[in-house]
């Protein structure tokens, strides 16, 4: 996974470092691990007053908020961290500065990833990698600067495929839903209310989705559904009632089948979230893995290209991301 410092790291990549003297010694000073929590916050609170009223270089303050995030977030201060990661995002934004705005991104979905509020992480994380994947084309005649972007895009979406909702986006990718309009517009409904903080209402449109699910005359509609809601229950941090409604799902999908194994990847991202889950975890990443294997020979076989590079790219990611997973919690 790449970490908080990891990206802190890509900041000035192609540029040199824009923090003042007196910042860089205020930050020097705050990442001792010796000193006390408070004497930190006055540091950083410090450093950051510093470098706000620095008049030669706009890009000093944001700077000093990533750095002051890292050191927070290191500390336990997690809201601390969101809101300067997110200030700082700003603060690029506002200077167009893309590169450092996309990796100010990245950090904000790390943050927000550790705070449990995934949706925010996800939105962050795809942010971060559209941009970098713009700057990556605009470098094509720089090669240097174009193969850096190349591998960390690879690193960034090795760390999404992580997340149930990147997942999740696969399960139509290559055979159609079998969603009947009605039941769809229930599903955009829960989406809805999930955005709009009204769990009650989410879980009452989830509870008829559930009933509906119980007389479906295609025999695929009721294994997507559960995958809806399971997702749903993910987002609102009912992690338990998510892996329920997922495995439920995978049981009704067709083995060997393009959404069995999506299912089973989704369903292993939320297992690694928990200490006795993480066997199940490994189990079920293996399986789909293995799932796409299968399905990428079948396509070859099948003259059908498309869908073979597509299962390629994705195991390529997948096989990364259970690495770095294995490497993470039993390392």
């Amino acid at each position: 996974m790449i970490t908080i410092y990891d990206s802190l790291e890509w900041l000035n990549q192609f540029d040199r470092s824009h923090l003042n003297a007196i910042s860089q010694e205020l930050i020097a000073t705050a990442k001792n691990q010796r000193a006390v929590n408070e004497i930190v916050k006055d540091i950083v609170t410090a450093a950051l007053g510093q470098a706000r009223m620095s008049p030669r270089d706009s890009l000093d303050y944001s700077e000093a908020l990533l750095n002051s995030a890292v050191i927070e977030f290191n500390r336990g201060f997690k809201e601390q961290a969101e809101d300067h990661t997110y200030e700082a995002k700003r603060c690029y934004e506002e200077e167009k500065d893309l590169h450092r705005s996309a990796i100010a991104s990245w950090m904000c979905g790390i943050t927000e990833l550790s705070l449990l509020q995934t949706d925010s992480s996800f939105d962050y994380w795809k942010e971060a990698i559209a941009t970098f994947e713009q700057l990556q084309l605009r470098s094509k005649h720089v090669l240097s600067t174009h193969n850096w972007y190349t591998a960390a895009l690879g690193k960034m979406n090795q760390d999404l495929v992580t997340l149930p909702q990147e997942s999740f986006c696969w399960l139509n990718d290559l055979t159609p839903s079998t969603l009947s309009k009605s039941n769809y517009q229930f599903v955009e409904t829960v989406d809805e209310s999930i955005r709009r903080k009204q769990f009650d209402r989410a879980y009452q449109t989830i509870t008829i989705l559930k009933e509906i699910s119980k007389n479906c005359p295609d025999p695929l509609e009721a294994p997507e559904i559960l995958v809806e809601t399971g997702l749903a229950a993910y987002r609102m941090g009912n992690w338990l009632l998510a892996m329920q409604d997922l495995k439920l799902a995978a049981i009704k999908f067709p083995p060997c089948s393009h959404k069995h194994d999506v299912v089973n990847w989704m369903l292993g991202s939320i297992q690694w979230w928990y200490k006795d889950e993480r066997v199940s975890a490994v189990r079920n990443w293996k399986k789909s893995l293995d799932g796409f294997g299968e399905l990428s020979n079948k396509a070859d076989h099948g003259n059908l290209n498309g869908q073979k590079c597509w299962y390629q790219e994705k195991i390529i990611l997948m096989q990364e991301a259970l690495k770095g997973k294995i490497a993470e919690y039993y390392s």
